[in-house]
């Protein structure tokens, strides 16, 4: 077949089966070849490129000259040329491309292949040769990784070889001729110096008695002798299935001692050793390897026989040690160690390095970690000892920050659970560094190696607080303490000119049964608030602070245990330092709550106090303007019951609790608030305005249960559940003072039916480039929902301790919904993906005019109409994914008896590009008269420089609310972030820069209910 019409075969079959065509493929059971270095072991070769000439012939001549090993070859692309010169397949890749061959990988821009096929007795082995320019990565069996410019690899395998590329090219005419030159030269200088050596062998002289080697003797301090070769404890012992080999350029000098007792191998000129346990060791992944590189080595050896250094390979128990020197490397993967002289042991994994370097990889950070050192030395396969260090995330000499310390000690941990590996330090005589100028000292530091003491620093101020510096540190770490596992604890530092200072702790942890998070706060305030509504109220306490804690622990038979504390000391601390909490934060609440859940059934019980006097959210001071507390409540809860075989089904609900209403013990104008947002003057005491409208703080108790009984079936296409609904809930009080007509006993029934089925439509004929279409599926799901209830009270007849108890409305109302669901397929032949496109969800609600409630905004809620804010209004929502990189959303609630929009938004969000997004959001609100438009856009300007800004206008007011602009500056080592922002209604802008180590995890987000706040 010519070269011509097998890539039109290999094209066809590249469009038919998702871009993996079989090349070549086989099985062999043959003799083994001399094992070549360096990555003989595993019938792979690494070379680097020298020379010029042709060699496809001799390459298939002599082969390339390994043992065959077990396994395949996988080389990806986005184009490739195929061509055939005599009995050897080449190819050409160019474009993101990766050679895996058995457990090794290596990327690279561009490549060229040779492949031949051997028939070997009942199998077939491929020989492949792979030159690889710009080489970006080669990874071996333990992750180790280097780079380079150029790289030609040889293997021979027994398995299949694949290519998978998108795109290939008809001729060979586009194929660089450097590029092919190159890789030629390459292939054949390689070739003929295997040849040479294997005519030769390796060159082995016998000397005894040995004279002090010529490389002992260039190792030497003035004034040293020669160096010990058993500096450490006794060796432990060599696993017997390992072994060691070995390559050179130069010539190898194989010494034995007088008595015979010991021998000394000595190497030069671009010298490589590798080591490899061929079994696991028992709890680990997978078996040790590692790989030494250096100018000159000396090898201390029992006595060997001249055959293993023929073959240059030897058992490694024959192995006492090894000292290098120039240029020494030595890595196992996850550890790399550079020096100029290097001893190692290889039995018991210790090493001494002089003026080296340590580099590792944090998983956690995604950054590496660089200790450089006068002296290093390895104690164990995971531990190393230092003097005069440096720790950073910078590979230059010089770094931008880091840690200097007189002794560290670098360990290695494992948690095979997990399968997860952490780097820890213990740090003695610390100081942060910037540059070579240390500006913080520590008299000890103990945690990850990538957690810097300082996590983060900010810089700025406003007309509010003056100039500001917040840091965060990492507080077990400063104390000498190490985190167990999941646990994380910040030491926070603050400092206002225009307050004062502040500080605090936040804590997280986390196990397999629990999580939880403790936070406090505290600051010597001095100066005056700015709160959201734009009023200054001076402080009246010095010390100011906050303590939030909230815990989960699983417990066995299905218990969970939550427990909440909150305390703030006054009821402008949280506005003013905490705004992101007071607008959109949960419940500051103080709880213990234990739920017991199984199968369709739950128990519940919990106890509820309130340990302060006002309302720090905003959404619970606007609504019902009080908390309520619970002393205790008891709840039993069983879904789904199943009656008469499954025609009927059975839910209910039992609660008992004892209830008391806590209220606010301050006025509006204390909290900056006007008659404009209550409907009360700002002079008003929210607890005596309560107690004006019939509230008490007393405890009631009260016993409610409901109950649900349905009937599904289906009748033709249609889906039916008839329903009744009951309710009884008992009080000990009439509750006369809050409204006479209310009684000790309320009852409630109601009943229903929802009618649901689903239509769909396939159209396969729709294409559309623009649209981004590819067939369409129409999903058309009507719903019908109709229902009445009725109550001896009403509404307002309760003090509302819950909504969904005392806030239950009752009348009759029908539910008409449609939801239409548009399907297509995306992403191309062979990746399509199937994509709800376009969703548009559409209810109209109508209810009679005895039905209670008067809402500004109403909802309607199909799983418990009950709970509904009933009035006729139509609601809609749509989806619309226009692209993968633009999308379209909104919602509507329009009002039929005001015939009026109660509450619309809309908003897209837009990739121009992989670096370019931009979005808007438009809002509006009728019972606020308020129409919001938010405008956003994020730029990556390079990979270093990120952009992010929002601004939110007031369209009603012709004016911007607030304005947010980021600016982030990336390095090996920091995140800077400079920030601006402005808010209208507390008139005041805010400027900052903060400074985040990589790794430190200073930007982060963390609590077990709630994010982070990001304010302080």
């Amino acid at each position: 077949m010519d070269a011509g019409t097998h890539a039109n075969l290999v094209r066809r079959d590249l469009v038919s089966a998702a871009a993996s065509l079989l090349l070549v493929a086989g099985s062999l059971a043959g003799a083994a070849a001399p094992i070549s270095a360096p990555l003989g072991l595993a019938g792979l070769a690494v070379l680097q490129p020298v020379g010029t000439g042709n060699a496809a012939r001799l390459l298939v001549q002599q082969g390339v000259g390994l043992a065959p090993a077990e396994g395949e070859a996988v080389l990806s692309a986005l184009r490739a040329t195929i061509w055939q010169e005599g009995e050897a397949q080449r190819l050409y890749l160019d474009g993101w491309v990766t050679a895996k061959i058995g457990p090794y990988e290596f990327a690279a821009q561009r490549a060229v292949v040779w492949i031949i096929r051997r028939d070997e007795g009942p199998g077939v082995v491929s020989e492949i040769a792979v030159h690889l320019d710009r080489v970006s990565a080669v990874n071996r069996p333990s992750g180790m990784t280097s780079e380079g410019d150029e790289l030609l690899v040889t293997a021979a395998i027994t398995g299949n070889v694949r290519l998978r590329c998108d795109d290939f090219n008809e001729t060979i005419e586009t194929i660089p001729a450097d590029l092919i030159e190159r890789g030629e030269a390459r292939l054949l200088e390689h070739l003929r110096q295997r040849t040479d050596a294997d005519a030769a062998g390796p060159t082995i002289e016998r000397i005894a008695p040995p004279g002090p080697p010529p490389l002992i003797e260039q190792a030497r301090r003035p004034g040293e002798g020669a160096p010990d070769p058993d500096p450490f404890r006794p060796q432990v012992g060599i696993p017997p299935e390992a072994t060691i080999a070995f390559r050179m350029d130069g010539r190898l000098e194989y010494h034995v001692s007088e008595d015979g007792s010991e021998g000394t191998i000595t190497m030069r000129d671009n010298l490589v050793v590798q080591y490899l346990e061929l079994s696991v060791r028992p709890g680990e992944r997978e078996p040790r390897h590692l790989t030494l590189t250096a100018d000159r080595a000396v090898v201390f050896t029992d006595p060997i026989s001249p055959e293993q250094l023929q073959q240059q390979q030897i058992s490694a128990d024959a192995v006492r040690g090894i000292y290098l020197e120039g240029n020494v490397v030595a890595t196992d993967g996850r550890y790399t160690m550079r020096g100029p002289r290097v001893y190692y042991e290889f039995g018991t994994n210790r090493a001494i390095v002089l003026d080296g370097l340590v580099r590792t990889w944090s998983d956690e950070a995604r950054v590496p970690i660089y200790m450089r050192a006068q002296e290093i030395r390895q104690t164990s396969r995971s531990e190393w000892q230092a003097d005069r260090v440096r720790i950073s995330t910078s590979e230059f000499y010089t770094p931008h920050v880091s840690i200097g310390a007189g002794t560290v000690t670098l360990q290695k941990r494992e948690d095979p659970t997990r399968r997860t590996t952490e780097d820890y330090v213990q740090v003695r005589h610390a100081t942060l560094r910037v540059g070579e100028t240390p500006i913080f000292w520590l008299p000890g530091y103990k945690g990850r190696v990538e957690d810097f003491p300082l996590r983060r620093i900010t810089v700025g101020g406003n007309s509010q607080n003056g100039a500001t510096v917040k840091t965060e540190w990492d507080l077990l770490g400063i104390m000498g303490w190490e985190a167990a596992a999941g646990t994380e604890a910040s030491l926070l530092l603050d400092y206002y000119s225009e307050r004062g200072p502040a500080g605090g702790v936040d804590v997280t942890y986390r196990d397999d049964d629990s999580r939880g998070r403790f936070f406090a706060w505290t600051i010597f305030d001095d100066g005056e608030d700015k709160l959201s509504s734009g009023a200054k109220r001076d402080v009246e306490e010095d010390l100011r602070g906050i303590v939030t804690w909230s815990h989960l622990q699983e417990l066995p038979d299905d218990w969970t245990v939550i427990g909440e504390l909150s305390y703030i000391s006054d009821e402008n601390l949280v506005d003013s330092f905490f705004a992101g909490d007071a607008e959109e934060r949960r419940e500051y609440q103080t709880r213990l709550y234990a739920k017991q859940q199984r199968d369709n059934w739950a128990f519940e019980a919990f106890v509820k106090y309130d340990l302060n006097d006002f309302i720090a959210n905003e959404d619970l001071l606007q609504s019902q303007g009080y908390l309520v507390e619970k002393v205790p409540e008891i709840g039993y809860y069983r879904y789904a019951d199943s009656l008469f075989d499954g025609r009927l089904t059975w839910s209910s609900e039992y609660q008992l609790s004892r209830n008391r209403l806590s209220f606010p013990r301050h006025t509006l104008d204390d909290i900056g608030q006007g008659q404009a947002g209550f409907g009360m003057p700002p002079s008003t005491d929210l607890s005596a305005a309560a107690l004006l409208a019939g509230y008490r703080e007393k405890y009631s108790d009260r016993f409610t249960t409901r109950h649900e009984v349905a009937m599904p079936m289906q009748v033709g296409i249609f889906k039916i559940v008839p329903f009744v609904v009951g309710r009884f809930t008992g009080y000990d009080d009439d509750f006369d003072e809050f409204n006479a007509a209310s009684e000790a006993i309320r009852w409630f029934g109601g009943g229903g039916v929802r009618v649901a089925t689903q239509f769909s439509r396939i159209d396969n004929s729709v294409s559309s480039r623009v649209l981004d279409l590819h067939r369409i599926r129409h999903i058309i799901e009507p719903s019908l929902t109709l229902f009445s209830a009725d109550s001896d009270a009403g509404v307002g007849d309760y003090p509302i301790y819950d909504l969904d108890v005392e806030g239950i409305s009752t009348g009759t109302v029908m539910r008409v919904g449609m939801r239409n669901t548009w399907q297509t397929q995306r992403g191309g032949p062979g990746r399509w993906r199937n994509v709800d496109f376009l969703t548009i969800d559409t209810d109209v609600v109508l209810h009679t005019s005895e039905t209670q409630g008067d809402y500004s905004i109403p909802r309607y809620f199909d799983y418990r109409p009950e709970l509904s804010r009933f009035g006729d209004h139509f609601a809609g929502d749509f989806l619309w994914l226009v692209s993968d990189h633009f999308a379209l959303a909104g919602n509507l609630i329009y009002d039929l008896n005001e015939s009026a929009v109660a509450r619309s938004a809309v908003g897209y969000r837009l990739d121009h590009s992989r670096d370019l997004y931009s979005y808007t959001d438009l809002r509006y609100v009728d019972a606020d008269d308020a129409t919001l438009l938010t405008l956003g856009l994020g730029y990556t300007v390079t990979p270093l420089y990120l952009f992010r800004g929002s601004v939110t206008f007031d369209l009603d007011r012709d004016e911007s609310q607030t304005t947010n602009v980021e600016l982030i500056r990336k390095t090996p080592q920091l995140d800077i972030i400079i920030g601006v922002s402005h808010d209208q209604f507390r008139e005041d802008t805010t400027v900052s820069v903060s400074i985040s180590p990589r790794g430190t995890g200073g930007r982060r987000y963390g609590g077990i209910l709630n994010p982070r706040d990001e304010d302080r």
